[in-house]
């Protein structure tokens, strides 16, 4: 990276592996959104139980968070081993740190998941 582009990132693994982190706990969230729960609630009216109960809350709310847990030990996985299986250049990794640093489109997205977090978390 030239000097003329920026700052150097000074932690620029660490944020890289905390975004592809972050990235896999929100795919894996809507995964469980879009797929796992659809599944969970057919077979539940399938089978003529209600959608509407405590338990379909708790295997739902149970539903997201495994997901989530898995896309986050996948891609962390992954992230590791792009970043140390296969070492990427120092000069790689700064440059995409840096860029998710200062991205406009990255800061937007990255706040639009934040906020969304922040409506999950509270409290009912």
């Amino acid at each position: 990276m030239a000097e003329t582009e920026g700052p150097k990132c000074p932690q620029a693994t660490a944020e890289l592996l905390t975004h592809i982190c972050q990235k896999g706990f929100q795919a894996g969230s809507l995964v469980g959104l879009g797929i796992v729960l659809p599944a969970v609630a057919l077979r539940r009216r399938s089978s003529g139980a209600s959608l509407v109960t405590k338990e379909f809350q708790t295997t739902g709310a149970k539903v997201l968070t495994y997901s989530a847990a898995i896309g986050l030990m996948t891609t962390g996985a992954m992230g590791l081993g792009m970043i140390y299986g296969r070492p990427l250049e120092t000069e790689g990794i700064e440059d995409r740190a840096y860029r998710l640093r200062y991205n406009e489109g990255q800061l937007r997205t990255d706040l639009f998941g934040q906020e969304i977090i922040n409506v999950i978390k509270q409290p009912s």
